[in-house]
């Protein structure tokens, strides 16, 4: 309610006037009633009527408004005091107690007009003029029927816009091109009550109302006229003649009454300018306002109007009313002064006529004036309605928890019902290479736009117009969390990308990552589905080097998909949302995907097994908590402490790093760190950087950011090996045992061992083994040997993986189904390694303890070593014996051998004994392989591989032995170790490949190479292919790369040699690869040459 200001300027005037006003003598009949309440109470009436006439004038915007205003007047007291207001000196301000008043509260109260300090706002069906810049969007769309193709016919911008465009003219401008200087003031201010906040009448209905209050004015002055000149008889005053000054009194004052409060109106009018403004193409006006504003004690509500043609269509026949303060619009003082005289003297004189009067003439005064107020008022009665509103309740009360009301609107705008991306994870022929451009983006349009393309346009529009503070002409919303939350994934991206681009060479500035999206419209009945991608463009700044994404953009889509899920289910308000381990259904019921998890993601909060049902994974990878399916253990879900906005932009930067890595090469070093609640965490300084990207940029916590970019580098390969026989964790786990801290060494493999799955798990099963070997290998130290025995005593007791973790309280289906990792294919498998490592520890135990062990070990002290490859009795044999004294060396003891003989010519004996010049290494590898006893194979590898960092064996011969046996794994843990399959190369000597391309075994050969092994390389000037004698050979080295045309120091190639030898088939495959026949070599004529040439191209088919 506005504050009664009456008793500051208006007490004194009335108690004055009603002192000079003749008294009455009362009389019981009723005459004296109605003649006290005519004289009296009629003028009264006419002076106050404070809020309708405020109304009035507020929303008077012609010179008709005006003259209907000064007709049977109400609010001559407000009217005077409002024309001081706007238009009078602080020295007649102060008159009327306002001396001390700015500008903006006459212009709230008074005026038509918005301007920099005023403005207007929807408040619950009505409109509220409040003072600064609230939240407002007003955009115009238009039919644009000349735009490029693809592009959206439907363009949208502020008045502004369609007036720069020619989409929109002004009234009454004589120039053909609007000049922007010929643009209204504050025109980026919306004025609601002018155009939507009154549903103007007719002008018609304002004629009417002009020639009604003419008839009334002048009929009550005529019938005055008529009481006193032509049947005073009948019209005395207190039974006498109506005395002679009362009638010219009353004229006079009426005509100076109406007179004043026409000039008080024109004055407060003409200090206003009123532009009109209208469509050239056909459109529509929007008026958006978001919810939750807090302007002062009042929060306003979202409201959603529009102005439009019939049938909801654009139409040209709209008009909009843009009222502005004139500027430098000042009123003589002179004038001023005059037409208050006139309001007040006029009143006065027409009160003191009209008491001289008979009680009629007050009566139809009175009349008049009431019927007058009333037809004023309903000229603008019909005012728009709280349910007027084009957003409803429910949209209200779903867009207030994020504030989107804007991504409300984009759907509004293309009859949109729903949008979704999608995810596609699972199929790689669906995705467009991060290197290819763009096919459709927000920013250049394809010629195939889709509904969901001009649906993220359009929101990119409303974005720009709501961010830029040139272009909102209010507040700009700079307070939305859809917006907050797009910042903080732009800022995410960008750091990710330069990173990125630090960590490999990045010749194009300019990357490109997709995203695919579902968007469905209604129409008529029929459901209509839209299945689109956009690709987003990352640009790197030619002066700073930074990387940029759009924010609209990024806004656009993460606002537009938030939204669609909210209206879909209101679970998604829940403030702990769960998100899927892995990018895919199918990845997160895997086994091998918690392993992984635990491995490296898993922080504070443990995964858990719910529905399917709770998400969508074709759609996103998070969901809400239902009870729905409270017994269903399908998945596999980490709950985090994210909203919907969070998750869906965490959704929306897998996809980003998805595209971008789908090139790169990283190779990376791991290494395992002591944590807290998981006692160890796996540290790598590729995946630590991208976490760091993620974290500072706000996206979420360091759990957040495992969940998101791991899944991504296991997809792309770019996870780093870890397992206990990686490099780096081998020579920690090394170390812990070298400095005493056994403890610490198994816990760590045993770490390993639960979380690595595949491969990996049987390496860092294997190393657990080797570990348990060192210790009980570590003579004169119960303590250690007996740490030994213990770790193995569990391996072979427990039937499976599961059951060995289970025995340290430590279960792997802790929160899971029945049965979960503990297959019957891993029992076998842990079944084979427990025999292997009772046979291991049954050669090493000391005579002391056998007896101890036999209850223990049993018959995995007793492992059968069959002879199904035609190895003789006496080869079978002297592998046994070579594989026991391999697995039972003491290589700390013969490291100490080794430093302590460094500085002798002479080699002790033992370097003899183990340095692979004996038949028997190679057989024992070869029995352990064809019996498939991996375990033993792993660690007679790593006893070789030590021997050969000793120098004692030559890595060659190993890698030899290796090839030759058929073990890819002994060839891989030789690598592992730190082995060279090239040793050999650089000095000149025989490498592995030289070996096996000498005996012209086919099948090592091909191992050999498909591990790395170096074609291009001679032994003394001596080229790998001019070893090879067989044609199968030959193709594999031409395979890998060698040069066919390379010679020896006699200038023999290949073919040459091939020739010497009368291989007809040899020479024929080389002629096909195109080996030259013209090149002199040293063994034969060139007769003799012609001739065999001959006949190896008539050997070829």
């Amino acid at each position: 309610m506005m504050p009664l200001v009456y008793p500051k300027y208006s007490l004194w005037l009335i108690l004055t006037l009603l002192i000079l006003l003749p008294g009455t003598q009362a009389d019981d009949d009723w005459d004296d009633f109605t003649n006290d309440l005519a004289t009296d109470l009629a003028p009264l009436l006419a002076l106050f009527g404070e809020r309708l006439t405020k109304q009035y004038l507020s929303e008077s915007i012609s010179v008709l408004d005006n003259f209907t205003f000064a007709l049977a007047p109400l609010g001559i007291l407000t009217a005077v005091v409002s024309v001081i207001r706007v238009c009078g000196n602080s020295s007649l301000r102060a008159f009327v107690g306002r001396a001390q008043e700015g500008p903006g509260e006459a212009e709230r109260e008074l005026l038509s007009c918005v301007s920099e300090t005023t403005a207007e706002v929807f408040n619950n069906g009505g409109i509220s003029r409040v003072f600064g810049k609230p939240q407002m969007l007003e955009i115009v769309m238009w039919e644009d029927k000349n735009v490029k193709e693809g592009e959206h016919p439907l363009q949208i911008g502020t008045l502004r816009d369609a007036l720069r465009e020619g989409a929109w003219y002004r009234e009454g401008y004589k120039g053909e091109h609007l000049d922007e200087q010929d643009y209204p003031p504050a025109l980026d201010v919306p004025n609601l009550s002018l155009n939507t906040g009154i549903k103007r009448r007719s002008q018609g209905w304002f004629y009417f109302a002009s020639v009604l209050g003419c008839v009334l004015q002048v009929g009550v002055l005529l019938f005055s006229a008529l009481t006193v000149f032509l049947y005073p008889a009948n019209f005395e005053k207190d039974g006498e003649p109506v005395a002679a000054y009362a009638f010219p009194l009353f004229l006079l004052g009426s005509i100076l009454l109406c007179t004043g409060m026409f000039l008080c109106a024109f004055i407060i009018e003409r200090s206003t300018k009123e532009f009109y403004l209208r469509p050239n193409k056909p459109s529509k006006i929007y008026w958006l306002q978001p919810g939750g504003q807090h302007i002062g004690d009042q929060v306003f509500g979202a409201f959603l109007d529009v102005n439009e043609g019939p049938r909801s269509q654009a139409s040209t026949d709209i008009r909009y009313v843009k009222s502005t303060r004139l500027e430098g619009y000042r009123v003589n003082h002179a004038w001023l002064i005059l037409t208050v005289l006139l309001t007040i003297s006029g009143w006065a004189l027409q009160f003191v006529g009209q008491r001289g009067l008979n009680a009629s003439v007050a009566l139809a005064q009175m009349g008049s004036t009431i019927l007058m107020a009333f037809v004023r008022t309903w000229l603008r009665t019909k005012r728009i309605g709280s349910d007027e509103s084009r957003l409803s309740q429910e949209e209200c009360r779903l867009s207030s928890h994020k504030k989107q009301e804007l991504d409300c609107f984009a759907f509004h705008l293309e009859g949109v019902e729903s949008f979704n991306l999608r995810t596609n994870f699972a199929d790689d022929a669906s995705r467009v290479p991060s290197s290819l451009s763009a096919t459709t983006t927000a920013a250049e349009p394809d010629a195939s736009v889709g509904l969901g393309i001009r649906l993220i346009q359009t929101r990119v529009r409303l974005a720009e117009l709501t961010s830029n503070a040139e272009q909102c002409g209010n507040k700009v919303w700079h307070d939305l969390p859809i917006r907050n939350t797009a910042y903080k994934l732009t800022n995410t991206i960008e750091k990710t990308m330069d990173l990125l681009s630090k960590l490999t060479t990045m010749t194009n500035g300019v990357c490109y990552f997709t995203l695919p999206f579902e968007c469905l419209s209604r129409s008529e009945g029929v459901t209509m589905t839209s299945l689109e991608q956009i690709t987003l463009k990352i640009e790197r700044s030619e002066n700073n080097l930074q990387w940029t994404v759009d924010v609209g953009e990024l806004e656009a889509i993460l606002g537009l998909w938030t939204w669609s899920l909210l209206k879909s289910n209101e679970g998604w308000l829940q403030p702990e949302l769960g998100r899927l381990v892995g990018l895919h259904e199918t990845e997160a019921k895997a086994e091998e995907t918690d392993f992984y998890f635990h491995k490296w993601m898993f922080c504070e909060t443990e995964a858990e097994m719910v529905s399917s049902s709770m998400i969508s994974s074709s759609r996103q990878l998070f969901g809400f908590y239902s009870d729905s399916y409270p017994e269903d253990m399908d998945v596999l879900v980490v709950k985090t402490k994210n909203e919907l906005d969070m998750m869906a932009a965490q959704d929306i930067y897998i996809h980003f790093l998805d595209n971008i890595l789908e090139n790169f090469q990283l190779s990376d070093k791991v290494q395992i760190l002591s944590g807290s609640q998981n006692g160890y965490i796996a540290s790598s300084d590729r995946l630590d950087g991208l976490v760091q990207c993620f974290r500072s940029g706000n996206l979420g916590s360091r759990e957040d950011a495992l969940l998101c970019i791991v899944p991504v580098l296991k997809r792309r390969n770019l996870l780093p090996d870890l397992a206990a026989d990686t490099p780096t964790v081998s020579q920690q786990i090394d170390e812990l045992a070298t400095e005493g801290q056994w403890a610490d060494a198994f816990s760590i493999i045993r770490w390993l061992c639960k979380r690595c799955e595949g491969p990996e798990f049987e390496r860092s099963a294997f190393e657990l083994g080797r570990l348990c070997r060192r210790a009980l290998m570590v003579r004169g130290h119960p303590v250690i040997q007996q740490h030994g025995y213990y770790e193995t005593f569990w391996i072979l007791q427990a039937e499976s993986r599961a059951d060995y973790f289970r025995r340290f309280n430590q279960p792997l289906d802790k929160l899971r189904k029945p049965g979960w990792i503990d297959s019957r294919k891993e029992r076998e498998w842990w079944k084979l390694f427990s025999m292997q490592m009772g046979w291991i520890a049954w050669r090493i135990a000391d005579s002391s303890i056998v007896t101890a062990l036999e209850s223990h070990l049993g018959a995995n002290g007793c492992l059968t070593l069959t002879n199904n490859a035609g190895i003789s009795e006496t080869d079978l044999d002297q592998a046994k014996s070579g594989l026991s004294s391999w697995l039972t060396l003491d290589m700390e003891k013969l490291k100490q051998v080794t430093i302590s003989s460094s500085s002798t010519v002479t080699s002790p004996p033992i370097f003899n004994e183990y340095n692979f010049s004996r038949r028997q290494d190679f057989l024992c590898l070869r029995l352990v392989t064809l019996n498939g006893l991996t375990s033993l194979n792993h660690c007679l590898m790593v006893q070789w591989a030590e021997v050969c960092k000793l120098k004692i064996g030559d890595a060659a011969t190993a890698f030899e032995y290796a090839a030759r046996s058929g073990s890819d794994s002994a060839i891989e843990t030789l690598c592992r170790q730190g082995l060279d399959i090239n040793h050999g190369a650089r000095s000149g000597a025989m490498t592995a490949l030289m070996f096996v391309v000498s005996m012209d075994d086919e099948e090592a050969t091909a191992r050999v190479l498909a591990h790395g092994g170096m074609v291009n390389i001679c032994h003394r000037h001596v080229p790998v292919l001019l070893m090879a004698r067989s044609a199968g050979v030959i193709a594999l080295l031409l395979e890998y790369g060698a040069v066919i045309e390379s010679t020896d120091n006699h200038g023999n190639t290949a073919f040459h040699l091939a020739c010497e030898r009368d291989d007809l088939q040899t020479a024929s495959l080389l002629l096909k690869k195109g080996a030259r026949m013209d090149i002199v070599g040293s063994g034969m004529s060139i007769t003799e040459r012609i001739s065999m040439c001959r006949v190896a191209m008539e050997e070829q088919p």
